[in-house]
């Protein structure tokens, strides 16, 4: 069935079918030359990462999520920001933006990602630059 499932939203792909999701388009351009030129296509259990083009030839993907910390002995919950752990001092504890994965792409070829978890922020540079969560170069 899993296969059949995935044949047929290909074949929607292929005669044009949107079936639903995110498209995020980033793009820099000087004098008219592309920077970085990257399309990211989220659905709700994956992601496509197109590297259109790159000054460097390649498209350095960073995704972020929210990662909030657990208090001692708690179980872990299905959905991490839902915790209502305090700090001894009776404050939450603060959820930080965290890289959970790295990786680059060839300008002129996509990488599928399958059963992604929704929820990430995507950051993508035309080199390893390190970068925060809202995309914006950091200190290394």
């Amino acid at each position: 069935m899993r296969k059949f499932i995935a044949l047929l939203c290909c074949s929607y792909l292929l005669v044009g079918c949107d079936i639903g999701g995110n498209t995020i388009v980033h793009r820099e351009n000087e004098n008219g030359v592309d920077i970085i030129h990257s399309k990211v296509k989220i659905d709700e259990r994956s992601a496509r990462f197109e590297c259109i083009a790159s000054r460097s030839g390649q498209c350095h993907y960073r995704l972020f999520r929210k990662v909030c910390p657990q208090a001692p002995g708690a179980v872990e919950p299905a959905n991490a920001l839902a915790s209502a752990a305090t700090n001894p001092d009776g404050r939450k504890p603060e959820c930080a933006d965290r890289i959970v994965e790295r990786f680059m792409v060839k300008a002129g070829t996509t990488r599928a990602a399958l059963d992604m978890k929704p929820g990430f922020t995507v950051c993508v540079t035309p080199d390893d630059t390190p970068v925060s969560a809202d995309c914006k170069p950091s200190a290394p």
